[in-house]
């Protein structure tokens, strides 16, 4: 890293999270990557030269060798300060017992990879255990048996950046090397990339709407436990969260639905949904994923309390939907913040639990269209000014998590990333996934693109143990994806 350090920040610099970017900062983003080295060249995405690339593509990501810090309640910073780098954490292994074929035949599966690959604990972004401090950025490189190929675990906690600033990174790095490997004295590619959390503030408008029921109830209603959480220090919460996650456990699986699938469906429901209605494939993924979870359990029976009657059963189905607020923004810069805009999908249970059919199918896709075509500046701005009035609320979906996790779930999108993009100048990858630390048993669904040369979407499901063995049971389910592991 010591060209870094000749380039790094004079003097101290600090990065202000925004009262948006607070919310889900404290989870990981975790991918791990996997090259064939196809002509078995000795000098196969050789270490030195990551290492070295590396260091050139920090000088546009100065905030990942930051800390984090919190010097005020609901305040969030990341501290570069060149007397105290926190200076990413890079690891090359060796396996022996693993080629490439073997990850490759069993469709990558997270049983086939190298046991050691992930080198973070959990879901949740923990102090390091020799320095104390969260390390914003962990790489693991290892090398496959006979040189076959190279597994890369790479993870940044999102106090740093969203999704798209992760792959930003990622690639802006990838580019660095590649670069490099035709000349070493050839600068690094410009990023023009904005780390400044302030640019946000131009693009939210003076007028407001309403915020929907659920999300006025969840950040705006007080509780005790979750505001305490957001009351400790990064390193503290990141302490107890990954210890929470440790009593969990749960399954996880791969699926593929293909190009012709989505679109069958989407023919299959045009004709139940209000005319001129377009519906996206994430609207149908996530129609279908809601609907076959609601149907892969009995729903839970209230229960009354010491002094108190039971409530009512639950009425709705939730997803919790993180979504991007870029473009609905306007915005032009290459932001690599955490704008990302936790948005509720409601629909009766009722609906939800009858047999999935065009009709019942195209019912959930219009609730998803119709909660994502109510993103607009003025709502974004509305959720701003409610977390910024309410500074410990990025904490509190986890208490409605908590109290619903057979009535509730999250999807995500990741189809829009660029994960095969990420060529360090030998190839590109031939898999590109997330790593097994979400199999807990809160229920997440993640569409990821798939290799070059498959078309549709990846689901990569995670749950509890009851729902995932219904989930592959399920008729319509099967019908319209494959189980790839």
């Amino acid at each position: 890293m010591d060209e870094y350090l000749q380039h790094m920040p004079s003097k101290l610099d600090r990065i202000s999270l925004s009262a948006l970017e607070n919310h889900g900062s404290y989870t990981n983003i975790p991918y791990a990557f996997f090259y064939e080295n196809v002509d078995r060249s000795p000098d196969f995405m050789p270490t030195p030269l990551l290492k070295e690339s590396l260091a050139r593509a920090l000088q546009a990501f100065p905030m990942l060798t930051g800390v984090v810090r919190l010097p005020a309640r609901g305040k969030i910073h990341i501290e570069i300060d060149p007397q105290h780098l926190n200076m990413p954490r890079f690891k090359e292994s060796f396996d022996e017992k693993i080629a490439f074929r073997d990850v490759r035949d069993a469709s990558f599966a997270w049983s086939a990879w190298p046991a050691n690959l992930v080198t973070v604990g959990g879901g949740c972004a923990a102090p390091d255990p020799e320095t104390g401090e969260i390390v914003l950025l962990h790489v693991h490189v290892v090398r496959l048996k006979q040189n076959t190929g190279l597994a890369l675990f790479t993870n940044i906690p999102h106090y740093a950046v969203d999704g798209y600033g992760y792959f930003a990174f990622l690639n802006h790095w990838a580019s660095t090397m590649r670069a490099m490997k035709l000349s070493k004295s050839q600068p690094p590619p410009e990023g023009d990339f904005c780390h400044d959390r302030s640019c946000i503030y131009k693009y939210l408008p003076k007028e407001k709407i309403p915020i929907d029921a659920l999300s006025q109830s969840i950040y705006t209603t007080s509780n005790m436990f979750c505001d305490t959480l957001a009351l400790l220090s990064p390193t503290l919460l990141g302490r107890l969260l990954t210890k929470l996650g440790s009593l969990s456990s749960g399954k996880g699986h791969l699926f593929h639905i293909s190009q012709g699938a989505l679109e069958r469906l989407r023919s299959e429901i045009k004709s139940h949904l209000p005319a001129g209605t377009v519906i996206s494939a994430n609207d149908v993924l996530c129609a279908m994923i809601m609907r076959t979870y609601c149907q892969s359990q009995p729903l839970p029976e209230p229960k009354a309390g010491w002094f108190s009657a039971a409530p009512a059963p639950e009425s709705h189905f939730t997803v919790r939907m993180p979504c991007d607020v870029r473009p609905r923004l306007g915005m032009t810069e290459k932001f690599t913040g955490n704008v990302i805009l936790p948005i509720f999908i409601r629909q009766p249970m009722y609906e939800v639990s009858q047999p999935t059919t065009p009709e019942t199918l195209a019912r959930s896709a219009l609730h998803v269209r119709e909660a994502t075509n109510s993103i607009s500046p003025s709502l974004v701005a509305s959720f701003y000014d409610t977390f910024s009035q309410h500074p410990t609320c990025h904490m509190r979906p986890l208490s409605f998590a908590a109290s619903h996790t057979k009535t509730s779930m999250i999807t995500t999108s990741h189809t829009r990333f660029k994960l095969y993009d990420v060529d360090f100048g030998s190839g590109r990858p031939k898999f590109a996934c997330l790593t097994p630390l979400f199999a807990g048993t809160y229920t997440m669904a993640a569409f990821l693109p798939p290799p070059p040369g498959v078309d549709g979407a990846y689901v990569l499901l995670t749950s509890n143990l009851e729902a995932m063995g219904n989930i592959v049971q399920n008729d319509f389910w099967k019908e319209n994806t494959e189980l790839l592991w």
